[in-house]
């Protein structure tokens, strides 16, 4: 999916470029293992490009299973955000903080009819985060649906247990995190215990701003999240490399990876967007 950011008299679509090289600021007091995983998918119904992300986020789901020790289901409408930034809303997950995608196979199972399989070849760095969750450090949040069609505009609300610092990104069926706070949209965001967070909020609906959602392009249909997470201290992510429009999921994990478990609270928001004529 992406997001069109609608501004007065313009219309901004962002996307970012799929880093190889993910590791670029220090993981503080972080476990990490590489792993190779061998990840499937079904042809079926299918287009190609959904097919080999399918197999990709299999892999995925594979490696943190590996390295974490515990089962990463793929609950109601959830795929490549619970794999690869999985974002970790326990200490017992992973999160896939760097990976190369190797060889690529479509192999003929002899069914009847036959079935078509595409395979791919994954090593993934997983890191496991140290220390224990604050349990009185509680967000509550919600979309304004989690079912949307082309063109249908996305809400995003939130309370919190302790005044906290939010960082609010969007995680992509193509492996990127669109960064939504902070931003040009949004320097930063301070909020108050039991305050209301809104995204976007009264002055920047106001001021015509709308988060319009929309597949990928030659997807017909994609499942992804909008993942808050909200800190005790100020957390801000590093600064992008010379020549990058934007951070991967994975980039946006390794980051997350760093802030102690007792400082930060994860809530992973899943939805699915179609295009028009398959919702």
């Amino acid at each position: 999916m992406s997001f069109g950011m609608v501004f007065p008299g313009r219309n901004w679509r962002l996307t970012a470029c799929l880093s190889a090289f993910l590791s670029f600021w220090p993981l503080l007091a972080v476990a990490q293992t590489w792993v190779t995983v061998t990840g499937q998918a079904e042809l079926g119904n299918r287009t190609m490009a959904e097919a080999k992300q399918a197999a990709l986020e299999d892999a995925r789901r594979q490696a943190v299973e590996a390295v974490a020790g515990v089962h990463v289901g793929s609950f109601s409408m959830v795929q490549d955000y619970v794999l690869r930034a999985d974002v970790i809303n326990s200490s017992s997950y992973g999160v896939i903080v760097a990976e190369e995608a190797g060889q690529w196979q479509i192999e003929t199972l002899q069914n009847d009819p036959p079935l078509l399989v595409v395979k791919v070849l994954v090593k993934a760095k997983v890191a496991i985060s140290k220390g224990k969750p604050d349990p009185g450090f509680i967000v509550t949040a919600k979309l304004s649906r989690n079912l949307y069609s082309t063109g249908d505009e996305m809400m995003v609300e939130a309370r919190a247990t302790l005044d906290c610092w939010v960082t609010l990104a969007n995680l992509t069926a193509d492996g990127n995190a669109l960064v939504l706070i902070p931003s040009d949209i949004r320097r930063e965001s301070r909020v108050e215990k039991n305050e209301t967070f809104l995204f976007p909020g009264p002055s920047e609906r106001a001021a015509g701003i709308r988060l319009l959602v929309r597949p990928l392009p030659e997807h017909r249909r994609d499942r992804e999240a909008i993942v808050l997470v909200a800190t005790k201290e100020r957390r801000p992510l590093p600064p992008l490399l010379h020549g990058e429009s934007g951070y991967s999921a994975a980039q946006f994990g390794n980051w997350l990876v760093g802030i102690p478990l007792d400082d930060r609270t994860v809530t992973i928001l899943p939805y699915e967007v179609a295009a028009r004529d398959q919702s």
